[in-house]
């Protein structure tokens, strides 16, 4: 889990578009999936915003291995 993390780490530094990080709720969690943002869940706190799709690979990758 620690190399995912670390993996995901290094794509969010290298990417053009900073992903943004957020603590969900419930409230704010609606709102952002109403609006058509991808949540993918890191840790049961943390999840990555991803705006784009072309980044939801490499991290679906990253966590796989």
């Amino acid at each position: 889990m620690q190399q995912a993390m670390d993996k995901i780490s290094q794509i969010v530094d290298n990417s053009p578009k900073k992903l943004g990080l957020m603590v969900p709720n419930a409230d704010s969690e609606k709102q952002w999936i109403q609006r058509g943002a991808s949540f993918i869940t890191v840790t049961g706190e943390m999840r990555l915003k991803a705006g784009c799709h072309n980044y939801l690979t490499p991290i679906h990758e990253a966590i796989a291995q």
